[in-house]
């Protein structure tokens, strides 16, 4: 478990850390915050809960108070709602680019780049993907 907490870890420093990756140590503390405070799909609860029987409390939730249990269900609906609407509209996606830098250490190294909008579906393994409406289209399969 402890092996997999840590790849995790370093899979979410990996898209954070700056170029020069001077800067991993300063984003932990972050991370595990926002790892410890965030429910998990598999136990529904939070690591906090978990472990401490309680919730972590946030700047947020001492500066605006806690949601009920019934506006926070209205704010899922309306949320699920709305990120339904707009995938209708938009699909992005992540392209897998690992490329490694001699100096660094390759752990910490971006994998993925992007968010980059999907212009075109060509055929099922081919698509046309644009980072920015500035940018140049790319032409990318989805399997390599």
């Amino acid at each position: 478990m402890v092996e997999r907490h840590n790849r995790t870890i370093s899979n979410y420093l990996s898209m954070f850390v700056s170029e020069n990756q001077r800067d991993w140590d300063k984003l932990v503390p972050l991370f595990l915050l926002a790892y410890k405070s965030s429910q998990h799909d598999v136990t529904g609860y939070t690591p906090s809960m978990l472990l401490t029987g309680r919730e972590l409390k946030l700047t947020i939730d001492v500066l605006c108070g806690s949601p009920s249990d019934d506006s926070g269900t209205y704010f899922r609906l309306s949320s699920d709602r709305m990120k339904t609407r707009f995938d209708k509209n938009s699909q992005t996606v992540w392209l897998y680019q690992p490329q490694r830098r001699k100096g660094l250490c390759p752990k910490l190294q971006r994998l993925w780049q992007g968010s980059y909008l999907v212009i075109k579906k060509i055929n099922d393994l081919v698509y046309r993907i644009q980072s920015s409406p500035r940018s140049k289209p790319k032409v990318v399969h989805i399997e390599g």
